[in-house]
């Protein structure tokens, strides 16, 4: 499956099964009240968030997530002008350290993929049957989508935003997968 086919017809139906993992278990702290949050604490493995995700797409599943919040990120931390206008009618994920203390703090996107791992590779993972999850080599086609999201966000509904500019703010935090 490609990652374009995964986000047509897989990622919203996949975060919503991600999302009932976490029931109960939401931090409603700070401002984010129209915002989906996930918490790190939603990659534990005590909670069955990624473990409802198919295992075949949980790779998929990660790189879109990771993309959703690092855009998000970059357009309200770099170009908030335009940040009611990115948002529209939608709900943005929000990714947030876990309470006490850190669900009041934005965390980087890549915690995902190091929260993965550790989900996959934790003292119990073995005998649970969690095996690594798969996503490097998703993450090009993936990256070369986000970029092509970005400039037509740009184009249709940030018309004065120039797209090179959001994606620039992006590429520093492009996670690098291999030597």
């Amino acid at each position: 499956m490609t990652h374009a086919d995964y986000l047509a017809n897989h990622f919203s139906a996949d975060f919503g099964i991600f999302r009932y993992g976490m029931q109960g278990q939401v931090c409603r702290c700070g401002d984010d009240s129209n915002a989906m949050l996930v918490q790190e604490q939603h990659f534990d493995p005590r909670f069955a968030c990624l473990g409802n995700v198919p295992a075949a797409r949980r790779g998929h599943f990660l790189v879109a997530l990771f993309f959703e919040v690092l855009i998000d990120q970059v357009m309200y931390t770099h170009f908030r002008e335009w940040y009611g206008a990115f948002v529209g009618r939608r709900r943005p994920i929000k990714l947030k350290g876990n309470c006490p203390t850190g669900c009041g703090h934005h965390i980087h996107p890549s915690t995902i993929f190091f929260e993965a791992r550790m989900w996959a590779s934790g003292p119990t993972a073995a005998s649970a049957g969690r095996p690594p999850i798969e996503y490097g080599a998703i993450l090009p086609e993936a990256t070369e989508l986000a970029r092509e999201q970005v400039a037509e966000l740009c184009r249709t509904r940030l018309l004065r935003l120039d797209p090179s500019k959001v994606w620039a703010r992006c590429e520093p935090h492009l996670p690098s997968v291999g030597p």
